[in-house]
């Protein structure tokens, strides 16, 4: 008796299972070798230093060089990266000290293992170029258009009335709203982030009232944070990924031409303002991952003002444990 013929389904099927990935211990293995040595990076928005950063390490391979796979997601907002971390979807985030109080409190976990930026760099409050105010102090009673409450603007704002003494009336206009609303003289003053406050330097349409990088103390505005499953199970790839975006910076500060490129590039804007940015942000940047429980607590005084209670001790905010052994990598 002749044997029957496989249908074209059977064999099509037959075909397919040929195609299946092999499930052998070896292929196991190395897919949790993949996994075990990629790094998700996130950062709060595209125009700012993390960016600039993170993508100088990518493109000079930093991350190749030890060992590591690093893929960059850009969130809407340090809340948003929070979120990312606490799912597992991002691995290592730049985030504020406040943030990473929340997290703990809420049972997320994070710790700071790097720091960032210590001061506003670039921040000023501005004023038309013909207005009569000539101080901080000439600002009690005025108004003053910010981006939005509980913002970084917002905290400016609040220091600055807490510093000198004054009240004015703060009112949100979101990002598109700051310059509109100072040329109308719906406001008295603008509270205005770079890069947008040095193109107005430039072009002469505000004058500066109030450098925030001098009025405000320096304190841990941020820095690079992860978890402790991650400090636990991974530590030696959070170094390597700390060591590559660290390496990054350092690339940045030696090599102002390739900087200056890639910040016009990433943030949109002429190479003389990405100039300004690079000189006045980039390069004040520390070079080193020390964060220090001084400067913790500088930064959750500041939180006051915006309300923030019930904050978890400044030493429990981070961890030296990478401090020590970060190494820049080098292209």
């Amino acid at each position: 008796m002749p044997l029957a013929r496989p249908s074209r389904r059977a064999v099509l099927t037959a075909g397919a299972l040929l195609l299946v990935p092999s499930t052998s211990p070896r292929a196991a293995a190395q897919s949790t070798l993949a996994r075990n040595t990629r790094v998700q990076i996130g950062v709060p928005t595209r125009a700012y230093w993390p960016t600039i950063v993170v993508e100088a390490a990518l493109r000079n391979r930093l991350f190749e060089k030890e060992g590591i796979a690093a893929e960059l997601t850009i969130y809407k907002g340090g809340a948003e990266e929070l979120e990312g971390l606490a799912a597992a979807a991002a691995d290592l985030v730049m985030i504020t000290p406040l943030l990473v109080s929340i997290g703990r409190s809420k049972g997320a976990g994070a710790k700071m293992i790097g720091g960032g930026n210590q001061d506003y760099a670039g921040w000023h409050m501005m004023v038309n170029p013909g207005s009569k105010i000539a101080r901080p102090e000439d600002l009690d009673g005025k108004n003053v258009a910010i981006t939005s409450t509980g913002g970084g603007a917002d905290l400016a704002a609040l220091y600055l009335q807490q510093a000198r003494k004054i009240k004015f009336v703060r009112v949100s206009v979101g990002g598109g709203g700051l310059v509109p609303s100072l040329t109308s003289g719906n406001v008295d003053a603008v509270v205005v982030p770079p890069p947008l406050s040095y193109n107005l330097l430039k072009s002469g349409e505000a004058r500066s009232l109030v450098d925030f990088s001098k009025e405000i103390p320096l304190h841990q505005a941020a820095g690079w944070t992860t978890t402790e499953k991650n400090i636990k199970e991974r530590p030696e790839v959070m170094q390597k990924a700390l060591n590559a975006v660290y390496g990054g910076l350092a690339y940045l500060d030696a090599n102002r031409d390739f900087a200056v490129n890639l910040i016009a590039e990433i943030d949109d804007i002429p190479a003389d303002i990405a100039a300004v940015e690079y000189e006045n942000g980039i390069r004040t940047l520390p070079l080193t991952a020390e964060v220090t429980a001084d400067r913790i607590a500088a930064a959750f005084e500041l939180n006051k003002l915006l309300g923030a209670s019930g904050l978890i001790p400044p030493a429990e905010v981070f961890t030296d444990q990478f401090f020590a052994k970060m190494v820049p990598t080098k292209p």
